[in-house]
């Protein structure tokens, strides 16, 4: 099964989530594919736009632990690369010379919310959610908080980690998390397209360059945030467990 739909509309490639009996968790093979998505809107001069979708119901619950390996001596280093390659996809999007949109329909969990606070656009049906639940089994979202600041601010963000309070979806938008809310996210992309048709290529991308010029990522955020995760997880029950409540759907519960 292909970890991510495509399809062109207009200038925009819309790449849909399509892990649904994992609740859309992301793994390698889909962080690949993201990667590789970006790839061609970056290629095609008539592309402008990469919209991430999800499924009915749910957006992504975010990191799929139980894809990362079994073996107790290679195990911290599949977390360091996992964590790396999910980084390095979040700071992607705020580099890319193309506009990279989210449009959400149901839960945004955990590093699933991290691709919404990267993102440059994002919007949502009134029946989505939001949280970072990882506080709840001893974790900190280390790799989310860094763009959910650059999104929503230092406190906002903070307050957020700390109590996995969730959202919904008009909460998101008062928070300047999402962008728009509508009934089914039609109306949204309809705009986007428009204004995609209107905006030259050129100015685009100096919008997005000024963007990350006046607000960079620091050269140290990604080893502090790999670090971090890395340490948190580096006891084998703490992985087991986070594990075992995926397997049951428990992690993806709002």
């Amino acid at each position: 099964m292909e970890a991510l739909l495509m399809r062109r509309r207009g200038r925009a490639l819309i790449a849909t989530l399509n892990r649904a009996e994992v609740h859309n968790a992301l793994d390698g093979a889909t962080v690949e594919a993201l990667n590789q998505a970006l790839d061609q809107v970056e290629m095609d001069t008539e592309l402008r736009l990469l919209v991430i979708a999800g499924q009915p119901g749910v957006f992504c619950t975010g990191t799929d632990f139980t894809a990362l390996s079994g073996n107790r001596e290679t195990e911290p280093e599949a977390i360091a690369a996992a964590a790396r390659r999910y980084y390095r996809l979040l700071a992607r999007f705020t580099t890319s010379s193309c506009l990279i949109a989210c449009q959400i329909d149901g839960r945004a969990q955990a590093g699933g919310l991290g691709l919404v606070a990267a993102c440059d656009y994002a919007f949502c049906t009134p029946r989505s959610t939001f949280n970072l639940p990882e506080v709840l089994l001893g974790l900190v979202p280390a790799v989310v908080l860094p763009f959910l600041m650059r999104r929503i601010g230092w406190q906002r963000a903070y307050g957020l980690a700390l109590t996995a309070r969730t959202l919904d979806a008009v909460q998101a938008l008062t928070l300047g998390l999402v962008d728009e809310v509508n009934a089914d996210g039609e109306e949204s992309l309809r705009r986007l397209l428009l204004s995609m048709n209107r905006t030259p290529a050129v100015s685009l991308q100096a919008a997005k360059r000024y963007g990350q010029e006046l607000w960079p990522l620091a050269a140290a955020t990604e080893e502090r945030a790999v670090a971090r995760i890395s340490g948190l997880l580096a006891d084998p029950a703490a992985l087991d467990t986070i594990r075992a409540l995926q397997q049951h759907g428990l992690w993806q519960s709002s």
